[in-house]
Parts: structure tokens; sequence; C-alpha cells
């Protein structure tokens, strides 16, 4: 196990940097100029997210993903109210539609899970149940 996560690990790494590389001079000069009260809030930031992820994958030892999924959803929505809330910002018609089709694929997977777990609605025959003719 520890070796797949490692390599999992390495190809994030891998593919990522690439992107990471052109921006730096650009990161670098706003990591300078942060004040103290933004560097509170990136740290803020980073331990709410860090920890809300941790709750994630130990809940996944408690319920079916299927059970938590809604509750990846709803991230989405919060992004949305906090994007707006902290810097005023609307999505644009791209970014509603992209939200539509995420939120009616996962209804869509709720539903199929839902109904691939529901009881037969046409019980088995008398005689397919019978065990005695066997």
């Amino acid at each position: 196990m520890q070796q797949q996560v490692t390599s999992y690990q390495f190809s994030g790494v891998v593919l990522v940097t690439p992107f990471l590389l052109p921006m730096a001079p650009e990161l670098l000069g706003a990591l300078h100029s942060a004040s103290a009260s933004q560097w509170w809030l990136v740290l803020v930031i980073g331990l709410f997210a860090t920890s809300g992820h941790l709750f994630l994958i130990l809940a996944y030892g408690f319920a079916p993903t299927a059970t938590l999924m809604p509750f990846v959803y709803t991230q989405i929505a919060f992004a949305l109210v906090a994007s707006w809330v902290a810097f005023r910002h609307v999505p644009d018609a791209w970014a509603w539609f992209g939200m539509g089709v995420i939120a009616l694929c996962g209804g869509w997977s709720a539903w199929l899970n839902v109904r691939a777990g529901a009881p037969r609605a046409h019980p088995d025959s008398a005689v397919a149940a019978d065990t005695i003719a066997d």
C-alpha cells in the first residue's frame, strides 16, 4: 500500500510542477508582500480545509460512498456562497452550467443507487421460491 500511495504522490508532483513553475515569480512576490493578517487567513483556511478533508476520509470508514456524496456536492454551494461573500463574485453562465451538470449527475447517481438497493417489486414465484421442489 505504501508504494502505491507514493507512486500517486510522485505522479501528482510530476503533473503539477510544470504548471506551477511559470507562476513562481508572481507567487513569490505575492508571498513577500502579504501582510500578517493575510498569512493568518491563509493558515486558517488551510486548517479548515485540511480538517474537512480529514473528517471526510474518516467518514468513509463509517458510511458508504453513496451516503457521503451529497456532502461532497455541497462543497460547490459553499464555495459559491464564500466567493460571493468575500469577493462579491457571481458565477457566469458557464459556471452555472457546470454546477448544473454536476448536480444532475449527482442526483442521477443517487437515484440509481436507491433504485439498485430497493427490494424487488415482484417477488419470485412460489415455484421458484420452493426449496422442496429441488
